[in-house]
């Protein structure tokens, strides 16, 4: 490394770069009298082999691997962004579906969930909570929402205007978060609870007037959450709204 003498640095005023000048102190040929050594540095930094080791060691550490084993080589597991086949193999005798289906392969999966890549958009995890919920065996693809590019082309060919969420069920796409649900609910319908009440006379005047109140509230709630994301500051006035909207949806889900 070439370094300036020091009448030619203090003659002119430059940027001189850490790296030059500690090249300077150290450098063993530098014959201003500095230092004639190198600086002696020990790499403590445990390897990422050693990481491993210790963090598998601990609790967290070793249930956060067997869920990863499940999630890659099952199809089961916690639910998680990464998952990308869900089949809902494990024993539950609380569940309304179990001991009514046989084993699942990744053959019998007549769902795919088109959702966001990044796992926070509302619409996607509504109905991603709903196949959780149900436990409907389904796959997963994933897109990206146009905050972070354009979609791919296999994507807008395949749906119109390449909104999500997207399922596609036995070959047949729907969209649109609510639709889906209803769907879900009449093509699975030993799988899990009902999301939604009838479309017939036999369903509760009260409970269709609940589901549609529900709904109101739940498109406030987004659009408040698009609001606090995209405009977090627009003043006092819409932090009051957004608190009371907060205040009527805890008491909705304490009732």
């Amino acid at each position: 490394t070439q370094v300036m003498s020091r009448r030619t640095m203090s003659s002119r005023r430059f940027f001189v770069p850490s790296a030059i000048i500690i090249t300077t102190i150290f450098n063993p040929l530098n014959t201003d009298g500095l230092s004639n050594s190198f600086p002696t540095i020990i790499d403590r930094a445990p390897s990422w082999t050693d990481l491993t080791t210790r963090t598998l060691s601990t609790t967290t550490g070793a249930q956060l691997s067997h869920h990863r084993h499940l999630r890659c080589n099952t199809g089961g597991g916690p639910p998680h962004i990464d998952a990308t086949l869900r089949l809902f193999n494990e024993i539950d005798d609380d569940l309304s579906t179990a001991g009514k289906r046989h084993f699942i392969t990744e053959n019998d999966v007549r769902v795919t969930f088109y959702r966001d890549s990044a796992g926070w958009c509302p619409y996607c995890q509504k109905v991603w909570l709903v196949l959780e919920e149900k436990r409907i065996p389904y796959k997963v693809k994933t897109v990206p929402l146009n905050a972070y590019g354009d979609k791919p082309a296999w994507f807008t060919r395949l749906v119109d205007g390449g909104k999500l969420p997207v399922i596609e069920i036995d070959g047949m796409l729907v969209t649109e978060s609510f639709e889906i649900i209803k769907i879900l609910d009449k093509t699975f319908p030993d799988y899990g609870p009902k999301m939604f009440p009838a479309d017939d006379d036999d369903a509760p005047k009260n409970l269709i007037e609940r589901m549609k109140y529900l709904l109101r509230l739940e498109k406030e709630l987004q659009s408040a959450w698009f609001s606090l994301v995209f405009y977090p500051v627009e003043g006092d006035a819409l932090q009051k709204a957004r608190n009371q909207l907060i205040d009527t949806l805890e008491k909705e889900l304490q009732s």
